[in-house]
């Protein structure tokens, strides 16, 4: 088992060493990357992360709040991107099922118009909602007039199940409480998502951001080797 340097708070080394040796056991309790743990547990930048806080005062429960929350920060981040996404679709599929319910009321639809756009809200809302009654209920009503194209839409219970699905679909749209950057999909955009999450707890546990520290932090998640500018990071929080 590797060992930590001499600098590293001995506050919280017992439970990083139990990690470790989880970690060379295979343990299936040890689901996180091994390599960024090691990483925050012993890469030399680390020694001014954990002196300067140590120095503040940081307590036992702040040290490894913030190792755990530095160690989850790549697969939180992947998951709210994950999540943001399906909140997009969701809101798609709403505003979709809506429009097409207005359209069905006002007049009938021939199929050749309307089937592949249900087509494609079914398989939106199978994929990003796993809810398998909103498919069914689709499937039940649009049936007869898939099987028939020369027919045309003319039931009020499409229209009906439409309502239900963008009903359905805002609700869920409204459990997703993540924030991200508004260009989530740039090539920057992890890093300040980083920088703002690591700013944040600085700033709640000892008043200040810290943005020297939070320059290193980001840096050693993501495996930089380049410094990160504490200055950039003060911008980019602002």
């Amino acid at each position: 088992m590797k060992s930590l340097p001499n600098w590293f708070p001995t506050d919280i080394a017992e439970r990083v060493r139990d990690i470790l040796k989880m970690a060379e056991e295979q343990n299936s309790a040890v689901s996180g990357d091994i390599d960024l743990f090691l990483r925050l547990v012993s890469d030399e930048r680390m020694r001014t992360v954990w002196t300067r806080l140590s120095k503040r005062g940081a307590n036992e429960d702040t040290l490894w709040d913030l190792l755990m929350q530095a160690w989850s920060a790549p697969n939180v981040w992947t998951h709210s991107y994950d999540v943001v996404q399906s909140s997009s679709v969701l809101e798609q599929v709403a505003t979709t099922s809506q429009k097409l319910a207005d359209l069905l009321e006002r007049a009938p639809i021939p199929i050749g118009e309307i089937r592949n756009n249900i087509l494609k809200l079914a398989s939106k809302a199978m994929e990003k909602t796993g809810d398998p009654y909103a498919i069914k209920r689709f499937q039940e009503a649009v049936e007869p007039f898939l099987t028939n194209p020369e027919v045309g839409v003319y039931t009020p219970s499409l229209s009906s199940i439409l309502r239900e699905v963008s009903e359905y679909a805002l609700k869920q749209k409204a459990n997703y409480r993540y924030s991200l950057p508004r260009k989530a999909k740039s090539p920057t955009a992890q890093r300040t998502y980083l920088m703002k999450t690591f700013s944040k707890f600085m700033k709640d546990s000892f008043g200040t951001p810290l943005y020297e520290v939070v320059a290193i932090l980001v840096a050693v998640v993501l495996d930089i080797e380049d410094d990160i500018d504490p200055e950039h990071v003060r911008k980019v929080v602002s």
